[in-house]
Protein backbone atom coordinates (compact mmCIF):
# COMPACT_ATOMS: atom_id res chain seq x y z
CA UNK A 1 0.00 0.00 0.00
CA UNK A 2 1.61 3.47 -1.25
CA UNK A 3 1.63 5.98 1.89
CA UNK A 4 -0.16 9.33 1.18
CA UNK A 5 1.91 12.44 2.87
CA UNK A 6 -0.48 14.35 5.13
CA UNK A 7 0.91 17.45 5.80
CA UNK A 8 3.43 18.42 8.69
CA UNK A 9 3.11 15.75 11.42
CA UNK A 10 1.88 19.08 13.79
CA UNK A 11 -1.11 18.66 11.46
CA UNK A 12 -1.55 14.94 11.50
CA UNK A 13 -4.44 13.25 13.52
CA UNK A 14 -3.23 10.11 14.66
CA UNK A 15 -5.48 9.97 17.46
CA UNK A 16 -9.25 10.45 15.15
CA UNK A 17 -8.38 6.82 13.82
CA UNK A 18 -8.41 4.82 16.72
CA UNK A 19 -11.62 6.95 18.08
CA UNK A 20 -13.36 6.50 15.18
CA UNK A 21 -13.09 2.89 15.40
CA UNK A 22 -13.92 3.03 19.11
CA UNK A 23 -16.76 5.12 18.58
CA UNK A 24 -18.11 2.87 15.41
CA UNK A 25 -17.96 -0.40 17.92
CA UNK A 26 -19.62 1.42 20.67
CA UNK A 27 -22.05 2.42 18.10
CA UNK A 28 -22.86 -0.67 17.28
CA UNK A 29 -22.78 -2.27 20.39
CA UNK A 30 -25.42 0.97 21.46
CA UNK A 31 -27.59 0.03 19.02
CA UNK A 32 -28.04 -3.60 19.00
CA UNK A 33 -28.87 -2.45 23.05
CA UNK A 34 -31.56 -0.27 21.59
CA UNK A 35 -32.72 -3.22 19.45
CA UNK A 36 -33.11 -5.19 22.26
CA UNK A 37 -34.86 -2.42 24.42
CA UNK A 38 -37.52 -1.93 21.80
CA UNK A 39 -38.49 -5.92 22.16
CA UNK A 40 -38.40 -5.89 25.95
CA UNK A 41 -41.36 -4.72 27.97
CA UNK A 42 -39.37 -3.05 30.36
CA UNK A 43 -35.65 -2.02 29.66
CA UNK A 44 -35.12 -0.63 32.92
CA UNK A 45 -36.24 -3.49 34.79
CA UNK A 46 -34.29 -6.06 32.46
CA UNK A 47 -31.07 -3.52 33.23
CA UNK A 48 -30.46 -2.87 29.47
CA UNK A 49 -30.80 1.16 29.81
CA UNK A 50 -27.75 0.30 32.47
CA UNK A 51 -25.84 -1.36 30.48
CA UNK A 52 -26.68 1.35 27.76
CA UNK A 53 -25.44 4.15 30.26
CA UNK A 54 -22.32 2.24 30.74
CA UNK A 55 -21.34 1.93 26.91
CA UNK A 56 -22.20 5.76 26.41
CA UNK A 57 -20.18 6.53 29.66
CA UNK A 58 -17.32 4.78 28.03
CA UNK A 59 -17.90 6.72 24.60
CA UNK A 60 -17.10 9.54 26.94
CA UNK A 61 -14.00 8.68 28.46
CA UNK A 62 -12.63 7.32 24.76
CA UNK A 63 -13.19 10.93 23.27
CA UNK A 64 -11.77 12.84 26.74
CA UNK A 65 -8.77 10.36 26.14
CA UNK A 66 -9.01 12.42 22.81
CA UNK A 67 -9.83 15.64 23.85
CA UNK A 68 -6.20 14.41 26.26
CA UNK A 69 -4.32 12.49 23.78
CA UNK A 70 -4.70 15.92 21.39
CA UNK A 71 -3.78 18.47 24.11
CA UNK A 72 -2.10 17.12 27.33
CA UNK A 73 -0.21 21.10 27.60
CA UNK A 74 -1.41 23.13 30.42
CA UNK A 75 -3.08 25.32 28.23
CA UNK A 76 -5.83 22.18 27.92
CA UNK A 77 -8.82 23.69 30.21
CA UNK A 78 -8.52 26.83 28.21
CA UNK A 79 -8.16 24.97 25.09
CA UNK A 80 -11.29 22.86 25.77
CA UNK A 81 -13.61 26.29 25.16
CA UNK A 82 -12.36 26.40 22.03
CA UNK A 83 -14.15 24.43 18.70
CA UNK A 84 -18.23 23.75 17.87
CA UNK A 85 -20.77 25.10 20.83
CA UNK A 86 -23.47 22.99 22.34
CA UNK A 87 -25.28 25.93 23.99
CA UNK A 88 -23.21 28.19 26.19
CA UNK A 89 -20.13 25.49 26.19
CA UNK A 90 -18.32 23.77 23.59
CA UNK A 91 -18.48 20.45 22.94
CA UNK A 92 -15.39 19.67 23.72
CA UNK A 93 -16.59 21.13 27.34
CA UNK A 94 -19.37 19.00 27.28
CA UNK A 95 -17.73 15.71 26.76
CA UNK A 96 -14.88 16.24 29.18
CA UNK A 97 -17.55 17.38 31.59
CA UNK A 98 -19.81 13.98 30.91
CA UNK A 99 -16.61 11.70 30.90
CA UNK A 100 -15.61 13.46 34.30
CA UNK A 101 -19.12 12.91 35.50
CA UNK A 102 -19.18 9.16 34.63
CA UNK A 103 -15.76 8.33 36.03
CA UNK A 104 -15.70 10.29 39.03
CA UNK A 105 -19.93 10.25 40.43
CA UNK A 106 -19.84 7.39 42.91
CA UNK A 107 -16.66 9.22 44.70
CA UNK A 108 -18.80 12.45 45.14
CA UNK A 109 -20.57 11.42 48.00
CA UNK A 110 -23.41 13.32 49.59
CA UNK A 111 -21.66 17.39 48.96
CA UNK A 112 -19.46 17.34 45.92
CA UNK A 113 -16.87 19.28 46.00
CA UNK A 114 -15.95 22.18 43.91
CA UNK A 115 -14.49 20.58 40.73
CA UNK A 116 -17.81 18.16 40.61
CA UNK A 117 -19.51 21.27 41.26
CA UNK A 118 -18.35 22.73 37.96
CA UNK A 119 -18.89 19.49 35.81
CA UNK A 120 -22.59 19.59 37.41
CA UNK A 121 -22.96 23.40 36.52
CA UNK A 122 -22.02 22.32 32.87
CA UNK A 123 -24.12 19.16 32.74
CA UNK A 124 -27.07 21.11 34.07
CA UNK A 125 -26.98 24.06 31.60
CA UNK A 126 -27.63 21.28 29.43
CA UNK A 127 -30.61 20.58 30.94
CA UNK A 128 -29.36 17.37 32.41
CA UNK A 129 -30.47 16.09 35.82
CA UNK A 130 -27.14 14.67 37.65
CA UNK A 131 -29.35 13.06 39.72
CA UNK A 132 -31.29 10.89 37.01
CA UNK A 133 -30.85 7.19 36.23
CA UNK A 134 -29.43 8.07 32.94
CA UNK A 135 -27.28 11.28 32.55
CA UNK A 136 -24.46 10.16 30.66
CA UNK A 137 -27.09 8.91 27.87
CA UNK A 138 -29.46 12.08 28.71
CA UNK A 139 -25.74 13.90 27.39
CA UNK A 140 -25.29 12.08 24.30
CA UNK A 141 -28.88 12.72 23.09
CA UNK A 142 -28.82 16.06 23.51
CA UNK A 143 -25.39 16.59 21.98
CA UNK A 144 -26.83 15.06 19.17
CA UNK A 145 -30.23 17.08 18.14
CA UNK A 146 -31.95 15.12 14.81
CA UNK A 147 -28.79 13.06 14.31
CA UNK A 148 -29.30 9.15 15.67
CA UNK A 149 -27.96 9.41 18.93
CA UNK A 150 -24.05 7.66 18.28
CA UNK A 151 -20.36 8.70 19.50
CA UNK A 152 -19.54 9.29 15.11
CA UNK A 153 -21.55 11.46 14.89
CA UNK A 154 -19.22 13.23 17.60
CA UNK A 155 -16.30 12.45 16.14
CA UNK A 156 -16.45 15.11 13.65
CA UNK A 157 -17.27 17.95 15.95
CA UNK A 158 -13.87 16.92 17.94
CA UNK A 159 -11.70 17.00 15.26
CA UNK A 160 -13.08 20.41 14.44
CA UNK A 161 -12.04 21.18 18.23
CA UNK A 162 -8.55 20.10 17.10
CA UNK A 163 -8.15 22.49 13.99
CA UNK A 164 -9.81 25.49 15.94
CA UNK A 165 -6.54 24.99 18.24
CA UNK A 166 -4.09 24.43 16.09
CA UNK A 167 -5.28 27.49 14.02
CA UNK A 168 -4.98 29.61 16.98
CA UNK A 169 -1.59 28.80 17.28
CA UNK A 170 -2.15 26.39 20.44
CA UNK A 171 -0.05 23.89 21.75
CA UNK A 172 -1.17 20.50 20.33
Amino acid sequence: MEEQFRGPLRETDFFREFLEEVAEALDEKLGRLAEEASTCSDPDAFGICDRMEHFVGFGFVACQQYLSATCATDERKSNLELGPKRGEFSLARVVDAAANFWKHRAEWGATPGPQAQRTIRILSAMGIDWTGAYPATDVLWRLQGDLPKRFTHIVPGLAAWREDVIQRGRTV
